[in-house]
């Protein structure tokens, strides 16, 4: 096949088009207009918060995300290693170190392993919960949902609460997905949640990302922090250290225009899923499973394969025009981030040695895949 199947392209319709063109002609492009407030209300009623603001993009929404919830210069925040080095870095923007965790069977944090590691290293008094080899205080923790996976979030936040801990729900690959017990959306049971609308993800804004929270001034704290902390607006009077976070109304405008069309996305996506996995199957492999307890956005489809064929099936799809990706390399290997304490860290090496990230677009055709599962 000469022409390239991507990983995860963006779906745009006439629509899109249409609210982009009408945000061009406002002359409204930049940081205020009325598809902001609107694609704003939207994703709060969707995913039944309080409130939302929009940021530019998944990590600027995780770096106010932790800001707001106190993390601090000097603290630490439990993380997966297993994630993309974004769901990480706004720790260090804010000078706190993480704590690196295992992952379970479905790529998310390993509730089993998190709840030792709280019981025999940390102890908890009136200031909160402390690490008992480097004394720091464990401020927050960030719940990732890997590939649209939801992960164990009602039972994490139970155990961070009785700790003092706050949780900041990594929902970017997540969007739309429900713990199906509780009809609970990913980003809605922690502190704050985060999505992205990168272009790779299963709605876009062509970038952009979101903060929802219950929790109403926090939400007017960070969109104060995202507009540059203007005090008084009208005199540039700014009284603390503000960010350029904000995202465009034309962004906006596309994204409002897809949210619309959010679950016949999610739809097709399982549909393909199912499609996929059948195909898998005719050749010898398998997709991984996906949590049982939750109903899943489907957002990218990922391959088991043996440790030792991994390169030779990545090289052979890429080779074909077949954009195959592997795991991202692990975040507490990282040149800058060794030095940080990790914990047991065994599931999440296996889980990268034996995966293949597969195309997933919504608009992928039968035929697309029915091409890449015969290169196998």
């Amino acid at each position: 096949m000469s022409k390239v199947i991507p990983l995860s392209e963006p779906n745009f319709s006439k629509e899109d088009r249409k609210l982009l063109l009408e945000s061009f002609d406002s002359t409204f492009i930049s940081s205020s207009g009325k598809f902001l407030d609107k694609f704003e209300d939207k994703i709060a009623k969707l995913t039944r918060s309080e409130c939302c603001t929009l940021t530019t993009n998944g990590t600027s929404a995780i770096h106010l995300g932790l800001k707001a919830l106190g993390v601090k210069e000097g603290d630490e925040v439990i993380c997966p290693s297993l994630t993309f080095i974004a769901s990480i870095n706004p720790i260090l923007y804010l000078n706190a170190s993480p704590i690196f965790m295992d992952s379970d069977e479905y790529f998310c944090m390993d509730l089993e392993k998190l709840k030792h590691f709280l019981t025999k290293h940390t102890y908890t008094n009136k200031m909160g919960t402390f690490n008992k080899i480097t004394k720091k205080r464990i401020s927050s923790l960030i719940l990732v949902h890997v590939w649209g996976n939801a992960g164990k979030a009602i039972e994490i936040v139970k155990e961070c609460k009785k700790r003092k801990i706050k949780v900041l729900e990594d929902a970017t690959e997540s969007l739309g997905t429900k713990i199906k017990k509780e009809n609970l959306y990913t980003g809605t049971i922690g502190d704050v949640g985060c999505y992205s609308f990168n272009g790779n993800k299963i709605i876009t804004a062509g970038g952009g990302g979101a903060v929802v929270s219950k929790n109403k001034n926090l939400i007017n704290k960070i969109k104060f922090w995202s507009t540059q902390s203007k005090s008084d607006p009208f005199n540039y009077i700014h009284n603390e250290l503000g960010f350029n976070y904000r995202l465009s109304n034309m962004q906006a405008a596309i994204g409002l225009s897809q949210l619309k069309r959010l679950r016949k996305i999610i739809n097709q996506k399982k549909e393909l899923r199912k499609y996929t996995e059948k195909a898998l199957h005719s050749k010898g492999y398998k997709l991984y499973e996906l949590p049982p307890y939750s109903d899943n956005n489907c957002w990218l489809f990922v391959m088991k394969c043996k440790s030792s064929e991994r390169m030779k099936l990545l090289n052979k799809l890429n080779s074909n025009n077949v954009m195959a990706r592997p795991v991202w390399g692990l975040c507490h290997k990282q040149r800058y981030t060794k030095q940080f304490q990790s914990f047991e860290i065994e599931k999440s090496e296996k889980l990268l040695k034996e995966s293949i990230c597969l195309p997933s677009s919504s608009g992928l055709t039968k035929a697309q895949i029915n091409f890449y599962v015969n290169l196998l």
